[in-house]
């Protein structure tokens, strides 16, 4: 018997658009000049990460990780949230002995 089940029953909400420009700006018999000019932008949120047979304990779960030697997750899905963004501390500076800074409600350091 397992205690965890795994299953797709996120929900997330994209909004965006996209358009596309193409253009022949010089044509000749020898010679053609095309352009294509994109623009898009997106937003995400997740919306939910249960459904009705399926609960979860926290609204988030870490992934991602830094290489050593931090060892730290880099993202935090979480509901309400964007998906996508880094998540993690802020290095704020780095000690005399080698060591990196940083903000945390208490300063603290890490190794190098």
């Amino acid at each position: 018997m397992y205690d965890i089940t795994t299953a797709n029953v996120g929900v997330m909400d994209n909004r965006g658009i996209e358009v596309l420009l193409n253009f022949a700006p010089a044509q000749t018999e020898k010679f053609s000049w095309n352009s294509s000019i994109t623009f898009s932008t997106n937003r995400n949120k997740l919306v939910s990460l249960e459904n009705d047979l399926y609960k979860i304990t926290n609204p988030w779960f870490n992934a991602g990780q830094t290489p050593t030697p931090i060892l730290l997750y880099s993202h935090r899905v979480e509901v309400g949230k964007e998906i996508g963004n880094f998540w993690g501390f802020k290095v704020i500076d780095i000690s005399d002995d080698g060591y990196w800074i940083y903000e945390d409600k208490d300063v603290i350091r890490l190794q190098q």
